[in-house]
Formats: structure tokens, sequence, C-alpha cells
């Protein structure tokens, strides 16, 4: 499974945004993930603002449930403070943001992979 990581203090945490997890992450935010990082995208933003801190912290807690579901969303705001503590910034946050939703399938990965189930000829089940 693929996962971007980042090193906060002296912990690696690992970051995947699995369906579930992004589904209940915009049913909080009230718009899509990508709406936040990218708001030209949305037809109702005029300009493009920058996201807001409190969106880039519920994105980065959905994030961090698929390897870590012990952090709650406090767990996640005293981190984000430990990463910035630690000499991160903002912009940085926003480039390990993007390169989480990348590997979880928000963006094209710049190579094309076949899933296994064609290379076996296995039908997908579905859900």
């Amino acid at each position: 499974m693929l996962y971007s990581a980042v090193a906060i203090g002296t912990t690696v945490f690992r970051l995947r945004l699995c369906a579930q997890n992004a589904v209940e992450v915009e049913r909080r935010l009230g718009k899509s993930v990508v709406d936040v990082l990218l708001p030209q995208s949305s037809e109702k933003s005029e300009g493009a603002a920058m996201p807001l801190v409190g969106d880039l912290v519920e994105i980065f807690h959905g994030a961090l449930l698929k390897f870590h579901p012990e952090i709650n969303i406090g767990g996640a705001y005293a981190l984000y403070d430990e990463y910035i503590d630690d000499g991160g910034s903002y912009f940085g946050f926003l480039d390990i943001l993007g390169e989480m939703l990348r590997v979880s399938g928000f963006f094209a990965q710049g190579t094309q992979r076949v899933p296994k189930e064609a290379q076996t000829g296995q039908e997908i089940p579905s859900a």
C-alpha cells in the first residue's frame, strides 16, 4: 500500500487518505479535499485564497487515521504545532499534504501501474 511519510519530532508518521476517511473529512469541511488545497478548482471560489490552517489539519488528521487511528483531532493539532516548532512552515505543510494526496490517488502518479486484478484477469469484487 502506498503512503507518504512525515517526521515530526522523533516519530515518523505514515499518511494516506483512504476513501472512507476522505468522505468524513469532506463532510466536516463541507467541500472536497481538492477544493481546499486547490481553491481555483472550485467554480464558487473568487481568486485563489490560501487554505485555512484548520482545514489543513482536518485533512492531515484524516490522513493519519489509516495508520495511526489512536490520534484524535486534538493530537493532529498538537502535531502541526510541533512540526512548526521544529522549523516547519505552512507552505512546507502544504507540500506534505500534496504528496499525501498524490499517493492517495487524488493526482496522477507520473507512472502508470497496472492493477494486480488486471494482470491476473481477476474480476474486481464490488463492495
